[in-house]
């Protein structure tokens, strides 16, 4: 009985396990991607966003939103804004449903592209 319970708990509140939905397409310059509701089965999901492309000095900061008008930093487990400068992929898991990226300091060759995926 306690193993059917289990994997019930998980299938309820697993992410749409293997879908990528696309955050940043050939970003160039500063400013925030377009807000992206990020489907979930339960009201907390996980999954791995990868930025990358030519960073050329550019900062690239998650955002999230209850309602997709007022913004605010997606902050880590330390409180810290989470950041790019580079393609490393980072793993996050989030209550809000919609995400955004925002860039800042882009140089002239900054051009990125960054997905979440489950």
């Amino acid at each position: 009985m306690r193993t059917r319970i289990l994997l019930l708990c998980l299938l309820i509140s697993a992410p749409l396990w293997g879908v990528t939905y696309t955050l940043l397409d050939g970003a160039t310059a500063n400013g925030s991607g377009t807000g992206r509701a990020w489907p979930q089965r339960s009201s907390f999901a996980c999954g791995t966003i990868d930025v990358f492309g030519t960073f050329d000095g550019a900062t690239v900061t998650l955002e999230h939103s209850a309602d997709g008008i007022v913004w605010r930093d997606f902050l880590d487990e330390n409180a810290v804004a989470v950041t790019w400068t580079d393609d490393t992929p980072k793993n996050i898991c989030a209550s809000t449903r919609v995400l955004r990226l925002t860039i800042s300091d882009a140089g002239a060759s900054t051009d990125l592209d960054a997905t979440i995926g489950s």
